[in-house]
């Protein structure tokens, strides 16, 4: 009986060193007949690390099985919270795997959002989010140089964790990176002729490339995540072949210019004691042409159609906060065409004091924080030296706390709030070094948060 037992464990494994040997066999003969038919992410083959080519032709076929496990497992730890686990189970997968577009965008979704904010300070913080980037744009993007997801997924850590306000460190974000531009790029508008291509190596950015995105969406402010969003995106789009693919680019390349109008110029210096971003008027018409593209080429889409009327809606109030009247008129005359509910306003002035004091409402809860809210940023134009800008918001600031006072009868008078949000910037900026400077936003309906 023992020996039949034996007879038999050599037979199944002779079976299966064979199979093992069959699919060795047959494993480089299969991927070049992916590269002919156009299946698949084909990775380099020259340069590729030991680890990854050894892993590729031994396990060959059966590597599948492996990542397969690795899933699973990472799966498990995830629901748990065991976040720095998942980084070495990644890890291995990327080496098993490199064409999976998934296992790149997991992984660098897992150090951005989840790692990073398990860390008090905003430098680990950032030292995490970097990491995401780095995954992203020097390893996933190297084996799979024709992928759009992972374009997305780039350009989506700029626009979003960098760019957004969801995370208490994002300030400090937003000023490291532009410190960083500001030391490659020589400021915020290069000239891209005198870049040179070892220099920009480290950042997989292309000279030729970044004048080529700032002619057709700029001009830019290379030194805000937007600018670099929309970089990723651009070069995203050249592989999207599929309609929803491709509109789910779209949507982050008009999101980020519509970012990039609202808050992408960055006034004064990156590392002075008031860190201050302000909106680029000039990208209007850039991301009106975009968005209105892209419903074109999608007309069935209502949220595309919805994102362009409040598009409008916001162009109107950011127009007349910033004292261009007869701009805010035009847009407000265009937004009376798309949804006539708008004129009945009848005034773009009254239309832009009673929708800015509703939507910031829906942020700061008490009328006397959303006109403060507009006094502090025209604090900060004044402390910069911009008056004109200065009187146009404290204006606009008059304005919304008149429509907001018939509602609200017990809000405080408008020379108090400009007081205290004067007397707000000057506690502030006592306490501030260029390292943790004030940040301020002075996009009507963006703020910046303190770090704590």
């Amino acid at each position: 009986m023992k020996r039949r037992a034996v007879i038999g464990t050599l037979v199944l494994l002779l079976a299966a060193g064979a199979a093992w040997r069959y699919a060795f066999v047959r494993h480089e003969p299969l991927r070049e007949r992916r590269r002919e038919l156009g299946i698949g992410a084909v990775y380099p083959e020259e340069g590729m690390p030991p680890l990854i080519s050894f892993t590729t032709v031994a396990l060959g076929g059966f590597r599948g099985l492996l990542v397969d496990l690795l899933w699973m497992r990472a799966a498990e730890l995830q629901s748990e919270g065991r976040y720095f686990e998942i980084v070495q189970l990644a890890d291995w997968i990327t080496k098993l795997e490199p064409e999976l577009p998934e296992v790149w965008a997991y992984h660098a979704w897992n150090m951005a959002y989840n790692i990073s904010v398990m860390f008090e300070s905003p430098e680990d913080r950032w030292r995490w989010v970097r990491h995401g980037i780095q995954l992203l744009r020097d390893r996933g993007l190297e084996y799979n140089p024709g992928n759009p997801k992972l374009y997305f997924e780039l350009a989506w850590l700029f626009q979003h964790k960098i760019g957004g306000s969801l995370d208490r460190a994002g300030p400090y974000y937003r000023q490291a990176w532009a410190g960083l531009m500001d030391d490659l790029l020589g400021g915020g508008s290069p000239d891209f002729a005198a870049l040179r291509e070892d220099d920009l190596a480290g950042f997989r950015l292309d000279p030729q490339r970044m004048a080529a995105v700032d002619r057709q969406y700029g001009p830019l402010d290379w030194r805000r995540p937007e600018a670099h969003a929309i970089y990723w995106i651009d070069r995203g789009l050249e592989h999207a072949r599929e309609p929803g693919r491709k509109l789910m680019l779209q949507r982050v390349l008009y999101q980020s210019l519509i970012l990039a109008y609202r808050n992408g110029s960055l006034i004064g210096e990156t590392h002075e004691t008031l860190f201050a971003t302000a909106p680029n008027f000039n990208l209007f018409p850039r991301a009106d042409a975009v968005l209105k593209d892209t419903m074109r080429a999608h007309p069935q889409n209502r949220g595309t159609r919805n994102a362009y009327a409040n598009f409008l809606r916001e162009a109107v109030v950011y127009f007349h906060a910033a004292g261009r009247e007869q701009r805010s008129r035009e847009i407000f005359e265009r937004l009376g065409r798309l949804d006539p509910e708008a004129t009945s306003y009848t005034d773009p002035a009254r239309f832009a004091a009673r929708y800015a004091a509703e939507y910031l409402l829906s942020i700061h809860r008490e009328p006397d924080g959303v006109v403060e809210h507009l006094f502090y940023q025209a604090a900060a134009y004044a402390r910069l030296g911009l008056e004109d800008r200065a009187r146009a918001r404290r204006a606009f600031a008059g304005e919304v706390h008149a429509a907001l006072k018939a509602e609200y009868p017990g809000l405080a008078e408008a020379g108090i709030l400009r007081r205290r949000a004067r007397e707000r910037m000057d506690r502030r900026l006592r306490e501030a070094t260029p390292d943790h400077p004030v940040h301020v936003s002075t996009g009507v309906f963006l703020s910046e948060r303190p770090e704590t």
